[in-house]
């Protein structure tokens, strides 16, 4: 799979990192593998978009993904985090848009970046090693 997570406890930010073409098999496969990821709803996420060579993500998924986490954050009162996605092309910024209008009342403050300083700088962390 062309992503990778880093969890950096210290900075309490889990770092996603993906590459190449990304689809709705891999998103899946990446959100599989984030559940797994222990104490993951108290850490903060930043998704590194930029190295992604081609989109291959449905709307019908991004929307479905965006609704899922909106109904697990109010079921499950969730502490607030924030999320940032940090994408290269309108495409991605288009997907990340659509994901921020829908998780726009949940737990989660959702923001599409197009600098990973800015994302650095909005979440206080830095893009960890490894």
């Amino acid at each position: 799979m062309p992503y990778r997570f880093v969890v950096d406890r210290s900075q309490r930010l889990i770092y996603k990192e993906v590459w190449g073409e990304y689809d709705d098999g891999q998103s899946r496969s990446a959100m599989a593998e984030f559940d797994a990821i222990d104490g993951r709803r108290e850490l903060d996420e930043l998704h590194d978009l930029r190295r992604v060579t081609h989109y291959d993500l449905s709307t019908e998924w991004m929307k479905d993904v965006a609704w899922t986490n909106v109904a697990r954050r109010s079921i499950e009162s969730l502490p607030t985090k924030r999320v940032a996605y940090v994408v290269n092309a309108d495409v991605g910024f288009g997907m990340g848009r659509l994901y921020q209008a829908i998780t726009d009342s949940s737990s989660e403050t959702f923001r599409v970046m197009r600098s990973i300083a800015d994302a650095e700088a909005w979440l206080g962390v830095h893009v960890p090693e490894g």
